[in-house]
């Protein structure tokens, strides 16, 4: 199950819906708004590649120059939502593809671009974090004007590997050859069944 910030609501409804771009960006900076977007996001492909502690010969040392840095690359899809909460989505509205490289146990925790420029996300900082254990937050830029402060919606999920049955174990994990590390991928036999669901707030 997918989770996503939490956030105090201090304004009706009804006034929040005929608020101003400009009074909806200062609420989204001073953190009150849980507005929900009316779309629905997902991952259905993911692909992370690292070392791991063994390097798959002798005693499992990384011999000088067979280092490499840890990858991810994941598809986010956005659908258009109805009114329903249990409605299906509907019409796509947007897909990007993100990705980062970076030196293995020294995660990306500052936000990245996507292909997509309004669209970018990282992984949230934890002590226990690592490549097969991360909570990765995304969001979507919804204004324009650089006149106004920016106007985010934004979704985390946690994403964990091996542990079949577990909701945020969305990846399998496995290493090959000598040298290539481990390579770790969605819908796998360790797996939880993909896409990974994100619910957009704003």
């Amino acid at each position: 199950m997918p989770s996503f910030p939490i956030r105090s609501f201090l304004a009706p409804a009804a006034i929040l819906a005929l608020a101003s771009a400009a009074y909806g960006a200062a609420i989204s900076q001073t953190g009150y708004s849980a507005a929900a977007l009316a779309e629905s996001w997902e991952i259905p492909e993911m692909k992370v590649h690292f070392m791991g502690a063994n390097s798959g010969i002798g005693d499992g040392s990384w011999p000088p120059g067979t280092e490499f840095n840890s990858t991810i690359e994941f598809e986010l899809d956005r659908y258009a939502t109805q009114q329903s909460e249990d409605s299906a989505p509907g019409a796509s509205v947007g897909e990007t593809t993100c990705g980062a490289s970076w030196v293995e146990g020294e995660l990306p925790t500052e936000w990245i671009q996507c292909g997509d420029a309004k669209v970018e996300w990282k992984m949230v900082e934890t002590s226990e974090m690592s490549e097969t254990d991360f909570t990765m937050e995304v969001r979507l830029m919804m204004t324009d004007s650089e006149t106004v402060e920016p106007l985010y919606a934004e979704a985390q999920t946690r994403v964990t590997a091996n542990t079949r049955g577990s909701p945020s174990s969305y990846l399998t994990c496995l290493g090959s050859e000598p040298f290539d590390g481990i390579r770790c991928e969605m819908d796998g036999i360790m797996s939880t069944p993909g896409p990974i669901k994100l619910s957009p707030v704003m």
